[in-house]
């Protein structure tokens, strides 16, 4: 099962309890889906993010350091480049169940 399927069927890691605004979101998403495929080879540039999420350089850097900051990703810099870490949500869903309401 891949890493995407897997957060989204588990109760306790409902990304959509994360309180994410739509651009960190699709970030979020897309840095899931380079981990899974790359295996920690292929880390995109701020620019290709940006293209690929169809997002200015600008908005996809201050996202960035957003989804850092509420620990979802931490970022390592490397030979003036940056890797991005997917760190587990584990210690984000505990004893808090995600609450749902029906729009009518």
């Amino acid at each position: 099962m891949d890493i995407l399927n897997e957060m989204l069927q588990t109760p306790n890691n409902d990304l959509f309890s994360l309180g994410l605004d739509p651009f960190e979101f699709m970030i979020y998403v897309f840095l899931l889906q380079i981990v899974q495929r790359s295996e920690g080879g292929f880390v995109p540039s701020i620019r290709k993010i940006a293209s690929m999420c169809n997002m200015n350089k600008n908005t996809v850097e201050k996202k960035i350091k957003s989804l850092e900051e509420k620990e979802l990703i931490r970022i390592h810099k490397y030979q003036n480049k940056n890797k991005y870490e997917v760190l587990p949500l584990k210690h984000l869903g505990r004893g808090k169940s995600p609450s749902y309401s029906v729009a009518r």
